[in-house]
């Protein structure tokens, strides 16, 4: 499990850097907490893994095309730069909202690729806005080729955020023990099923997938062993 657990951590930071040359934030710097608070809102659901994947895989799109449309704005101001949105299918409402609150315009390159744009950004602000009204951008498709693979890249998102949940639920040391043990077999167990063959080294989607769906399961017995 340690193993792994590296390569992940290692995969996560070369996620934003591999795209460092371009100027539009790439999603992988937003922040999915939201979108995620859906994902674990009633751990009986018998769909948690699947409908989580969609949820996410929307708000991965839709922060993805607020931030090429803010990035054509640039320098106009926000207030007055409502057709990249319209054309990319979303809702001029959201920016003119933004814009009233005076949310924050910094340059985005200003900002570290390892960190999540801050909240009060325009940029998070306008997808958050979005979001809540059920935007859906006229390109909602994922890129999984080689080149840029947003499957994977989403495929390791959901499983970091399903291991962040599990770990939560760590307390006060309630399951502590437990959740390492479990973590332990499950990785091990995903390790042996879906590791690449021709490389040893490299992180499949398929094992963040696997990942996702057993670290998932160990989350909805936990929480309902609790709410128990």
């Amino acid at each position: 499990m340690v193993r792994a657990m590296y390569k992940l951590l290692f995969i996560f930071a070369l996620l934003p850097t591999s795209i460092a040359a371009q100027t539009v934030p790439h999603p992988a710097v937003f922040s999915y907490d939201a979108a995620f608070a859906q994902c674990t809102q009633d751990p009986e659901a018998a769909d948690l893994v699947a409908s989580c994947r969609e949820i996410l895989a929307d708000a991965y799109v839709l922060k993805r095309a607020v931030a090429h449309a803010f990035e054509i704005c640039i320098p106009t101001k926000l207030r007055d730069c409502a057709l990249p949105f319209e054309d990319a299918g979303l809702p001029a409402f959201g920016i003119q909202i933004a814009a009233d609150v005076g949310c924050d315009t910094t340059d985005f390159t200003l900002f570290s690729e390892f960190d999540p744009l801050p909240a009060e950004h325009c940029i998070t602000f306008t997808s958050d806005i979005l979001a809540d009204e059920g935007a859906v951008p006229l390109d909602n498709m994922l890129n999984c080729s080689a080149f840029l693979n947003e499957c994977r890249e989403l495929a390791f998102l959901q499983y970091r955020l399903w291991n962040q949940a599990l770990l939560d639920l760590q307390e006060g040391n309630v399951h502590g023990p437990t959740i390492r043990d479990l973590l332990a077999r499950q990785s091990n167990s995903c390790e042996k099923t879906h590791a690449n063959p021709l490389d040893s080294d490299h992180l499949t989607a398929e094992f963040a997938d696997c990942m996702s769906d057993g670290t998932a399961q160990i989350w909805r017995d936990l929480s309902l062993e609790r709410q128990g």
